[in-house]
């Protein structure tokens, strides 16, 4: 009993480690850069938050990638409002606040994440590609996504075959078991984040030899409805290569 527990606990905190992200950072005080203990920060339109402890540090974890607006409040200091600010898949987004002593009730002061030059969490070779990036692309799928990545052809990740890359969609290896080819067929509009790892790859992606890409879908929004329609033309020809996908022998 205990066992399967334990089992349930371990997998499911694999899948989480692969498919969001954290935000983390210290809250001071303006007119003295003194820590703040005890304030409440929230990731607005979810259910996350932290507060700080008495060093003034906070912890936000399994943050979904995206742009989110984080809400600090303390009593007696003006209510903070950060926007833009960019999580990613495996990454940590630094958020530090400062506090001023509130002087009119109900003071509130909008600020905007600013995006860090060096990324100093980032010990692999990766690349992450918004919902936003791919909808400016001239592309129709995932693989011409990740193609137009510096050092990726196709699925071919600095030279090594399409099949020794680890193909992953919100934490589940999607390679077939026997060849290892990945299978892709994934709509773009259902696509909130891309992160493509081409080196240094950490100890939760296991029999990796050539790279990552994990792809992570987008949730559902509770308030309307969503979708897209893509078409293409092509001129008379054979549309696949070697066996037919309804021959009795085809692979599929």
């Amino acid at each position: 009993m205990y066992q399967t527990i334990l089992t349930i606990i371990i997998c499911t905190s694999i899948l989480v480690s692969g498919t969001t992200g954290k935000i983390s950072g210290k809250m001071i005080e303006s007119e003295n850069n003194q820590p703040l203990a005890g304030v409440n920060i929230q990731v607005k339109g979810t259910y996350l938050g932290a507060a700080s402890d008495e060093n003034g540090y906070y912890v936000i974890l399994n943050v979904p990638p995206g742009i989110h607006e984080l809400k600090a409040t303390m009593i007696g200091y003006s209510t903070v409002s950060v926007k833009d600010v960019r999580v990613e898949i495996d990454l940590t987004a630094q958020v530090d606040i400062s506090f001023s002593i509130e002087v009119i009730d109900g003071e509130s002061v909008e600020v905007l994440a600013e995006k860090k030059m060096v990324r100093v969490d980032v010990a692999a070779s990766q690349k992450s590609i918004s919902s936003d990036d791919i909808d400016q692309l001239p592309v129709s799928s995932v693989s011409e996504v990740i193609g137009l990545q510096a050092g990726v052809s196709g699925f071919s990740i600095r030279g090594g075959s399409y099949n020794e890359t680890m193909f992953m969609v919100d934490g589940i290896v999607l390679n077939d078991e026997r060849s290892s080819d990945p299978t892709t067929g994934i709509p773009l509009s259902s696509i909130q984040e891309i992160s493509i790892q081409t080196g240094g790859f950490s100890a939760e992606y296991h029999n990796v030899r050539s790279g990552v890409i994990n792809v992570v879908t987008k949730e559902g929004d509770p308030e309307r409805y969503g979708g897209s329609i893509s078409f293409r033309n092509s001129p008379p020809s054979q549309k696949h290569f070697g066996t037919s996908p309804y021959d009795k022998y085809s692979f599929w």
